[in-house]
């Protein structure tokens, strides 16, 4: 899913090819900013965002994300979260929205 045409970077695989592969169906995808998301995570794990990322794994999604490497889009369910790493570092990259499974 392009959540937004203007950004620079679109480091996150379109939600059909994702899918595809997991043979996914009934998930619904938003456009929402990766702050949005890594404060829902936040929240949902009752911690600071600063605790839950590790600077060095979010370095290396910036450089592969610059070189065009595509990611999974992140997720945020009740009571599992995933992507907070590539959150991060699409906020590093200055991406204004990310598609976000709920």
């Amino acid at each position: 899913m392009l959540c937004n045409k203007i950004d620079k970077y679109q480091p996150f695989e379109s939600t059909y090819v994702q899918y595809k592969k997991k043979k996914i169906t009934k998930e619904k995808v938003i456009c929402k900013s990766p702050d949005w998301f890594l404060n829902e995570v936040a929240k949902q794990k009752n911690v600071s965002v600063k605790k839950l990322v590790v600077p060095d794994k979010v370095n290396k999604y910036v450089a592969l994300m610059k070189k065009g490497n595509k990611f999974p889009t992140v997720v945020l369910k009740k009571n599992r979260s995933d992507g907070i790493h590539r959150a991060y570092a699409a906020k590093k990259l200055g991406l204004k929205t990310i598609p976000v499974v709920v």
